[in-house]
C-alpha cells in the first residue's frame, strides 16, 4: 500500500516516499530502493532541506559518492543547519571517496562545531561525525580518543536505535 501510495497518488505521495525510504534503509537493508524514494522526495519538493539531506545521506550509503557532491555542496549553501549536516557529509566525502584523513578531520570538527547551536536537535547527524573521527583516531593509533567518540557513538545509539542507518557505519 505504501508503495501504490508513493508512486500513484497525488494526496498522500511525499508521506508515503518519505516512510518507504526509511524503512528501505533501516529495517530491510535495501538501499538501492530507499535512495530512488529519496530522489523522489528530492525531485518532488526540491526546496526542502531534510528530503535534500536524507538523499545525499542515503548516496553515501550506497557510496554514491560523485552523486552525493553535488548535494552536500547544495546543502552547504543553504541555511546554518543544512550547512551543518552538509559539513559533517562532506568529512564522509573525504574519508571515503577521497581517502584524505586530514580533511575529513576538519570537516567532521567544523560540523560539530555549527551543531552546538542545536542541541539534541543535531544528534542524528553528529553521530556520523563521531563516528568519522573515532575512524581517523584508531588509524592514527590514538585508541584512547578513539574509545571516547565510540561511547559518544554508544550513547547516541541507544537513544535513537533503531531508527538510525548510521549502525550500518560503525
Amino acid at each position: 500500500m505504501l508503495r501504490f501510495a508513493a508512486e500513484e497518488t497525488n494526496f498522500m505521495r511525499v508521506e508515503a516516499a518519505l516512510f518507504l525510504s526509511l524503512i528501505y534503509i533501516n529495517f530491510e537493508h535495501r538501499v538501492d530502493s530507499a535512495v530512488w524514494y529519496a530522489s523522489q522526495l528530492h525531485l518532488h519538493c526540491p526546496d526542502n532541506g531534510y528530503f535534500l539531506s536524507k538523499y545525499t545521506e542515503m548516496l553515501l550509503m550506497d557510496k554514491q559518492y560523485e552523486r552525493a557532491l553535488d548535494q552536500i555542496l547544495e546543502l552547504m549553501s543553504m541555511d546554518e543547519y543544512n550547512k551543518m549536516k552538509g559539513t559533517i557529509f562532506m568529512g564522509i566525502y573525504e574519508e571515503k571517496k577521497l581517502n584524505d584523513p586530514e580533511k575529513s578531520r576538519y570537516y567532521y570538527e567544523e560540523g560539530l562545531r555549527l551543531a552546538e547551536v542545536y542541541d539534541e536537535r543535531a544528534d542524528y547527524v553528529k553521530a556520523y561525525a563521531f563516528i568519522g573521527l573515532s575512524r581517523y583516531f584508531q588509524d592514527k593509533g590514538d585508541s584512547r580518543q578513539a574509545r571516547v567518540y565510540r561511547k559518544i557513538i554508544n550513547l547516541l545509539l541507544m537513544v535513537y536505535c533503531p531508527l538510525l542507518s548510521i549502525k550500518r557505519w560503525v
